[in-house]
């Protein structure tokens, strides 16, 4: 009879035991790559959805985003890519050819 009542006891504590290392252990571990795996989707779905519409606002030079209570129309702005192209340049040419020496 003891040894029956012994073998419980430790089958208890093998449970806990178990039970306890899961929810301090494993269980967080198997909770942090499910949320990394749905931020890398996430992500990769803006990424994706930036594009498409940038894509598209090249193809046709503007594109019209709505939804039941408004809209909004984006475009291409050829000052601001002058201005920007213009800046590019102007970064190139200010860029050292040459690294200083230290003396």
């Amino acid at each position: 009879m003891r040894d029956l009542k012994f073998k419980i006891a430790v089958g208890i504590i093998l449970v806990l035991a178990i039970a306890v290392l899961y929810l301090t252990v494993i269980g967080p571990q198997v909770q942090g790559y499910i949320v990394r795996n749905q931020i890398q989707g996430q992500l990769a779905g803006q990424q994706a959805t930036v594009g498409a519409i940038i894509n598209m606002v090249n193809q046709q030079g503007y594109i019209v985003l709505s939804d039941e209570q408004s809209s909004i129309v984006l475009t291409r702005n050829p000052q601001l890519e002058a201005q920007l192209e213009e800046s590019i340049q102007k970064q190139a040419r200010e860029v050292p050819r040459e690294v200083p020496q230290v003396e």
